[in-house]
């Protein structure tokens, strides 16, 4: 156990050093391994979503770039398809369209949330039960819809 040090009346026994950056970074690291994994697994997701294009071997749109319905090869690491086409080359080149799609929609709902959250705020009364009441019904229409059609 380490000795309290008294310096000019001020007690240092249980004050610690604070962290730095990444010092704190580590300790959430040690807390949670899944958030980190998940975290480089976004990583690099977005890293093949911004720079895949640049990357595949072969051009997505091109036909007959092997024979078709071929399987996984050192040429096509994830086989080609019926019209030819390298799937790899396919998948790197998808990731953009969803990075694009992705961050739209999150875009989109977070500024509609929030203005929303303020109206609903600001307002009060019946325009804050209406907004309530609103999105309390929404997930039974996307049920009802879904049986309907």
């Amino acid at each position: 156990m380490a000795a309290a040090v008294a310096i000019a009346g001020i007690d240092f026994a249980g004050h610690r050093r604070p962290r730095g950056f990444f010092g704190k970074l580590g300790r959430v690291a040690t807390d949670h391994p899944l958030g980190v994994f998940g975290f480089f697994v976004l990583l690099g997701f977005l890293f093949l979503g911004l720079f895949g294009p640049s990357l595949v071997p072969y051009d997505p749109r091109a036909l007959r770039t092997g024979k078709p319905l071929a399987g996984l090869s050192g040429a096509h690491l994830f086989g080609v398809n019926q019209l030819g086409q390298d799937v790899f080359s396919r998948i790197l080149a998808g990731a953009r369209v969803s990075l694009i799609i992705a961050g739209s929609s999150v875009l989109i709902g977070s500024s509609l949330g929030a203005f929303m959250g303020m109206l609903s705020g600001y307002r009060g009364g019946w325009t804050d039960y209406g907004l309530q009441g609103s999105v309390r019904r929404l997930p039974l229409s996307r049920t009802w819809f879904s049986t309907c059609c």
